[in-house]
């Protein structure tokens, strides 16, 4: 059954099953290279905010707006891990809120050149905050991302299957995305099969891309340490980004994933996608509003 966000039946058989990681340790650096080459300079204020904390819609930030769906959901303890150079600002989002400040975690990096990468950075707040999560579920979710505005957290967890993980994938329109983004291979019961990171044309008839939202059981927690240990020393870009880790799952059999399809999402890389979320989530809101 589809259990619907707003509904108080999701709040409370989801609120002490799951814990909310989102990932918020990037530097932006092309979105203010970009910002500061832009001459009209409408965003210049945007420079030197993390990616998660820029606003959207009414003046919500990407980050309030995973937080009203975690909270929707009943999803009441979000971790946020994030870098040294941008700690004391996301203490200041958490004091704003009222949230707890130790829910905040310091990865340690200070620049784009000694980031920790995603896969780590996932590792580390599991690791840190392990007491936290106790036996619960995780979901991890890429800060600097959004799902269309149909999407629905507590639909989503309602569908993956209690022994599986969970993933989610859109179908790309233009066929030559494929190769710029992170695929997805099912099999007829929707469990992957393969994921394949840019791939080549004619290496693969799927256009499920994958974005980097991921529901991670308790039980699989261990296999997510596991691969930053195995994969430690490779090169950054070879572990770097969270499909890394869905490829090792699959390949290694660690833990079945299953995927949900959404209707599309938002990544919010330069100026040009950031302007494009923007303007989506505020024509949206302006019909919303409509009498």
């Amino acid at each position: 059954r589809r259990v619907h966000g707003g509904s108080c039946d999701s709040r409370i058989s989801f609120m002490d099953g799951y814990v909310g990681l989102i990932l918020a340790a990037g530097y932006g650096t092309r979105l203010e290279k970009e910002i500061r080459a832009d001459t009209s300079n409408q965003y210049s204020q945007l420079i030197g905010v993390p990616k998660p904390l820029l606003p959207i819609s009414g003046g919500r930030t990407l980050l309030d707006l995973w937080y009203d769906q975690l909270l929707l959901t009943g999803i009441e303890t979000i971790l946020i891990v994030t870098s040294s150079v941008f700690y004391q600002t996301f203490l200041k989002w958490a004091q704003d809120r009222n949230l707890p400040e130790d829910l905040i975690i310091n990865d340690g990096s200070t620049s784009n050149e000694n980031r920790l990468g995603a896969c780590v950075d996932i590792s580390f707040a599991l690791s840190t905050k392990a007491e936290v999560i106790g036996k619960r579920d995780v979901i991890v979710i890429a800060g600097d991302s959004l799902f269309n505005q149909d999407f629905s957290l507590s639909a989503f967890l309602s569908v993956v299957p209690p022994t599986h993980n969970g993933i989610t994938y859109y179908n790309l329109t233009n066929i030559e995305e494929v190769s710029k983004r992170g695929i997805l291979e099912l099999d007829e019961e929707s469990q992957v099969v393969s994921f394949l990171e840019k791939p080549a044309p004619g290496q693969t008839t799927s256009t499920k891309a994958c974005p980097a939202f991921y529901l991670y059981r308790n039980p699989s927690i261990a296999f997510v340490h596991k691969f930053v240990e195995q994969t430690k020393n490779l090169p950054l870009e070879q572990r770097d980004a969270p499909g890394a880790l869905v490829k090792w799952f699959v390949e290694q059999k660690a833990f079945p994933i299953y995927a949900v399809e959404v209707s599309g999402r938002f990544d919010i890389g330069g100026l040009s996608s950031y302007k494009e979320t923007c303007e989506y989530f505020y024509v949206r809101n302006k019909i919303a509003l409509s009498p």
